[in-house]
C-alpha cells in the first residue's frame, strides 16, 4: 500500500511537470521515500557523460568527484546507462568484485543500485540509490523501481520535447522580433529619400513649365517616386501594426463623401490603363463612426487593387449601400479573378497569386492584410468573393454606422 501511494503521487507529479527541473524534482521527491535508500543520486546524460542533476545525502567529496561522470567510466551510474540495463549490488564484497574501482570510493554505503531511464533504447539518465545496510533487492522491488524508472523516462522525454518546442518558439520570436525591426528601420530610411524626390520633382515641373521636352521625363520620375513612396508608406504602417502603434481616430464622419474623393484621385490610374471606374454612391449620406484618413485608405487599396489587376477594357466598380446599423462598401471588378485556393489567404501579409518568374504585378502583397487591419480597428468586417481565375473579384466591406 505504501508503495501505491507514493507511486500515485509519482504518477500525480510527473503529469504536471513540463520541465526537466520539474521532473527532476519529482522524481527526488518520491522516488527515494519509495526505495527508502541512505542516499539518492539522479544524473542525466548528455552525449558520452552524465550530469549531476539532483542528490540526498551524498557526501561533499563524492558530490565534487561525481559531478560529472563519462559513459565509459567503470562506477554504477555509467555502466547503468552505457549497458541500458539495471545494476544491483547487494553488498561491498559484490561491487567490490563486479567494479574493482568501488575499492578506491570513500565508503559511504554498503549496497548500491543503478538504474537507467530507458526510452526507446535509449539512456536519457540513471537515477542510483546508496543503501546503509546490505540490501536483498527482491524481485518485487527490482520490478516495481524499474518500473517507476520507466514512467520517469516518459515524463523526461516530454519535458526534453516541451523545452526544444520552446526554445525554438522563442528563437523565432526573436528573428521574427529583429525583422519586423528592421522592417521599421528600412521605411523610415527610405521615406525621407522619396519625399525629396518628390520635392524636387514637383519644383522642376513648376520652374520648367515652358520646356516640353523635360516635362514628360519629370512626371515619369514623379509617378515612379509617388509609387515607390506608397509601397514605402505600406511598409510603414505593417510595421506600425507590428508594433501595435497604428492610430485609428474615431469621427462621425461621411462615407460616401470619403469614397467619392478618393475615387476622384484614382481615376487618372484607372484611364491611364484603360479601365472604367464607375461609382454607385446613391444620393444620400452615409454616416459612420470611423477615422476620415483610414476609411480613404482602405477605399484606395481595394481600388488600386483592383485597377491592377483587371485588364485593359474592363471595369472596377465601387458602391456604397446603407444597411441600417451598419454601412457597405463594395469594390467589384471584371479582372483576373481569385482562385478557390488562394482565396483564403487573400489577406495574408506579403501574399500574392502570381509569384517567382510569372509575378506579373508590382507591389509587396500588403495593401489587403493593411484593409484587413483597418477594417478590424473599426470593428468591422472585410471578405473576398470570386467564382475563380478569369471571373473577377468582389470585396465586401461593412462598418458600424452607430458609436460603439
Amino acid at each position: 500500500p505504501r508503495r501505491i501511494s507514493h507511486l500515485q503521487t509519482l504518477t500525480a507529479a510527473l503529469s504536471r511537470a513540463v520541465t526537466t527541473d520539474a521532473v527532476c524534482d519529482a522524481m527526488m521527491s518520491e522516488v527515494g521515500r519509495v526505495v527508502q535508500a541512505q542516499q539518492t543520486v539522479l544524473t542525466l546524460r548528455y552525449g558520452q557523460n552524465l550530469i549531476l542533476a539532483r542528490h540526498d545525502g551524498l557526501p561533499p567529496e563524492v558530490v565534487s568527484r561525481f559531478r560529472t561522470i563519462p559513459v565509459s567510466a567503470p562506477w554504477p551510474l555509467a555502466r547503468a546507462a552505457r549497458m541500458a540495463t539495471p545494476v544491483w549490488l547487494r553488498n561491498v564484497e559484490e561491487a567490490h568484485e563486479l567494479i574493482p574501482e568501488m575499492r578506491d570510493v570513500p565508503k559511504s554505503g554498503r549496497a548500491w543500485a543503478a538504474i537507467p531511464l530507458v526510452l526507446n533504447g535509449r539512456s536519457l539518465g540513471v537515477i542510483g540509490f546508496v543503501f546503509a545496510e546490505e540490501h536483498n533487492f527482491t524481485e518485487e522491488e527490482q520490478s516495481f523501481v524499474v518500473s517507476v524508472a520507466g514512467q520517469c523516462a516518459i515524463a523526461l522525454e516530454r519535458a526534453h520535447l516541451f523545452e526544444s518546442e520552446r526554445g525554438a518558439r522563442e528563437d523565432a520570436e526573436r528573428a521574427s522580433r529583429a525583422k519586423d525591426e528592421f522592417l521599421a528601420i528600412l521605411s523610415h530610411e527610405l521615406r525621407t529619400p522619396m519625399t525629396t524626390v518628390i520635392g524636387w520633382a514637383d519644383f522642376l515641373t513648376m520652374t520648367h513649365e515652358d520646356d516640353p521636352d523635360l516635362l514628360a521625363p519629370l512626371e515619369a520620375l514623379r509617378n515612379s517616386a509617388k509609387a515607390q513612396a506608397r509601397l514605402v508608406d505600406d511598409l510603414l504602417d505593417v510595421s506600425r501594426i507590428i508594433a501595435g502603434k497604428l492610430s485609428i481616430t474615431r469621427l462621425r464622419t461621411e462615407l460616401t463623401r470619403i469614397v467619392s474623393g478618393a475615387l476622384d484621385t484614382l481615376r487618372i490610374s484607372a484611364e491611364a490603363k484603360g479601365v472604367e471606374l464607375e461609382a454607385r454612391l446613391g444620393d444620400e449620406p452615409v454616416p459612420i463612426n470611423g477615422d476620415p484618413d483610414r476609411i480613404r485608405q482602405i477605399v484606395t487599396n481595394l481600388v488600386v487593387n483592383g485597377i491592377k489587376f483587371t485588364p485593359a477594357g474592363g471595369r472596377v466598380t465601387v458602391s456604397v449601400n446603407d444597411l441600417g446599423d451598419e454601412a457597405e462598401l463594395v469594390v467589384e471588378d471584371t479582372g483576373e479573378g481569385i482562385s478557390p485556393e488562394f482565396l483564403p489567404h487573400v489577406f495574408d501579409r506579403f501574399r500574392q497569386a502570381s509569384v517567382g518568374d510569372s509575378r506579373r504585378h508590382a507591389g509587396l502583397g500588403l495593401g489587403l492584410s493593411i484593409v484587413q487591419h483597418l477594417v478590424q480597428r473599426h470593428h468591422g468586417t472585410v471578405r473576398a468573393e470570386s467564382a475563380g481565375v478569369g471571373q473577377g473579384a468582389k470585396f465586401i466591406v461593412t462598418l458600424p454606422k452607430r458609436k460603439e
